[in-house]
């Protein structure tokens, strides 16, 4: 194979580094660096004088092609200056400090390379980025050659910037987030400052805005929420989003007593006034608790706000309430609980117990209800109206609803076929919360296919609360359940809000007799007794008109039993036939009546 040699001249590899210069948007130097003994005419300036040894560094840069670099990168300089002396001066003097600490460390360490990265400043005013590699070769000792590449990291620059900032910043309102806030906090805490001062902020039944006018509607809301704190606050305070419906104000110094108090009237005031979106009033409140630094370290700011604006809540909303050591017990107990309810549902410490539910007719057991019961790891028992609550509250109903009717469902299965009792239902009580999650529906299908039992074995017991919120809404998702095949029956009739009106338009199978009325039957004072009973007898007398069943909850004794008997309805549960019980338990009892009943008949 021929080959040929190709030389190039000194201009012709000129023109080449230029050209590369400028398209590549690098800048390249050279620079022969002497450590010698200090000028005493010449005033020594750190980093590159060392007092230690009395030597000075001194620098020879060249930059190379510099005509090429000022193509892309146009620093300033006058006609008796350097290229290379404009070039450094281009640095601001905190950051050309900064480069020259830098490479005498990397001299005194013998580093053969290192890295910087450092900002020019432009003829515009502008600035760019960029970023230094530096060989080192030390020639002789006290002598060193330096070659530097620089490159344009601008772009990279900004989208870090752009990063740094959405980081720390809530993307719907511009607000600062959750991380800046506790940044904050933190840096106030290393200062131990006590005259801090911080809001926090929750709208009220902000869900239902969410619910019945869409969540694009609700995102309006928290933006006009935050202009609206804005607006109070102007360039005081840091105002911070940390999700949902939740904002602070954290004040760095609030001395004065008065002025807090003004600014709480000043913030409720304006957050319970109703907003107007799309030609739309939506009315609007807030509960805000308040917290001081002479209460609390900064670091505790957050949490005895959090404690103080829950109890603004718990007496009332649309308030606000300051934060008061009693209230942190309280607190710390719920935190507890609330804790230990998370570790129970991943250790399932939470199972289904099982009362039976027996027609009063014939006494034959016709479903089980599903009730969830939470032995812990020690043996005690937590009783439901400890846990629900904090679960309804924190959206761990959610799971734990799952969870539930999955082994309530599993268990049914079990009893059906080994006891041949296809007629056995099992009922699992819903909450709002779980009724109006979108994936309830969906999750209740996938259930119901995974476990094999039919739609029609599975009772879903609801209070009249879901229809607070959205009634239209609440009726169509009803319906959707009982496509599916599910019985739908309303639980605790008479203790909640529905209206008769609506009642005939709901797609139930069944009422449940709320247990208050059925103990009021054993009353020693015959007014309430006349009283419930009447009460009684008007339910069942609508459900009858309806077609609807009906179950008595709480049967205690043997007079209970006769009179609800007596009164028409169906069916009836309490500890007179059997108190909540486990899966295994209830093997027994359910064998234990299916024989009395074969010997009876």
């Amino acid at each position: 194979m021929n080959s040929r040699t190709y030389s190039s001249t000194p201009l012709e590899d000129a023109a080449f580094l230029q050209q590369a210069v400028a398209q590549a948007h690098c800048l390249l130097w050279q620079a022969t660096v002497l450590e010698l003994p200090t000028d005493p005419s010449i005033v020594p300036t750190p980093p590159l004088f060392d007092a230690d040894t009395g030597t000075c560094l001194h620098w020879d840069l060249r930059l190379i092609a510099p005509h090429a670099v000022l193509s892309w990168l146009p620093f300033s300089f006058t006609e008796d200056q350097s290229l290379e002396s404009a070039f450094l001066d281009a640095c601001s003097q905190d950051e050309r400090y900064q480069r020259d600490t830098n490479t005498v460390q990397a001299l005194r360490e013998g580093l053969p390379r290192f890295q910087q990265e450092y900002r020019i400043q432009l003829y515009d005013g502008n600035t760019r980025w960029l970023n230094e590699d530096i060989t080192v070769e030390e020639l002789v000792p006290g002598c060193w050659n330096l070659v530097g590449v620089c490159t344009d990291i601008t772009e990279r620059k900004a989208i870090e910037g752009q990063l740094a900032h959405q980081a720390k910043h809530d993307p719907l309102t511009g607000l600062a987030n959750r991380r800046q806030l506790m940044e904050r906090l933190e840096q106030l805490q290393q200062k131990q400052h006590k005259n801090a001062c911080l809001f926090f902020i929750d709208l009220d039944n902000f869900k239902l805005i969410n619910d019945n006018f869409g969540h694009l509607m609700g995102d309006q809301v928290l933006s006009a929420t935050a202009a609206r704190l804005r607006t109070v606050m102007g360039s005081q305070g840091l105002i911070a989003r940390l999700g949902g419906d939740e904002f602070t104000i954290l004040i760095s110094h609030l001395d004065c007593p008065d002025a807090i108090h003004r600014l709480a009237e000043q913030l409720t005031r304006i957050l319970n006034t109703p907003l107007s979106l799309r030609g739309r009033p939506i009315l609007l409140a807030a509960s805000i608790g308040v917290a001081l630094g002479e209460h609390s370290p900064p670091i505790d700011l957050l949490r005895n706000a959090n404690t103080a604006m829950h109890h603004a809540k718990g007496i009332g909303k649309a308030g606000y309430l300051f934060f008061d050591p009693i209230m942190d017990q309280d607190a710390r107990e719920r935190f507890e609980l609330e804790a230990a309810l998370r570790r129970a549902l991943r250790a399932e410490e939470i199972q289904p117990y099982y009362q039976p539910i027996l027609s009063l007719e014939t006494g034959e057991v016709v479903a089980v209800e599903a009730l969830a019961r939470w032995q812990t790891k020690e043996g005690n028992y937590l009783p439901p109206n400890r846990f629900i609550p904090i679960a309804e509250e924190t959206g761990l109903i959610i799971p734990l609803g799952a969870a539930l009717l999955r082994a309530a469902c599993t268990d049914a299965v079990h009893w059906r076929g080994a006891l041949a009792n296809r007629s056995l239902h099992v009922n699992v009580n819903v909450s709002e919360r779980q009724f109006r999650e979108a994936d309830f529906i969906p999750m209740v299908k996938a259930t119901l296919q995974e476990t094999g039992l039919p739609p029609t074995a599975l009772t879903l017991e609801l209070t009249e609360s879901i229809l607070l919120s959205d009634i239209e809404s609440g009726i169509a998702r009803l319906h959707e359940l009982e496509a599916l095949g599910v019985r739908l029956t309303l639980d605790d009739f008479g203790t909640g809000y529905c209206s008769l009106a609506y009642l005939s338009r709901l797609p139930v199978k069944a009422l449940k007799i709320d247990r208050s009325f059925v103990s009021a039957l054993s009353h020693a004072d015959p007014k309430p007794v006349t009283q419930n009973e009447a009460i009684i007898r008007t339910i069942i007398a609508l459900a009858d008109t309806l077609g609807l069943s009906v179950t008595a909850e709480g049967i205690e004794d043997v007079s209970q039993q006769e009179r609800l008997h007596t009164l028409g309805a169906d069916y009836g549960q309490g500890y007179l036939f059997a108190r909540p019980m486990p899966a295994h338990e209830l093997t027994r009892y359910l064998k234990s009546e299916l024989e009395s009943h074969q010997q009876a008949a």
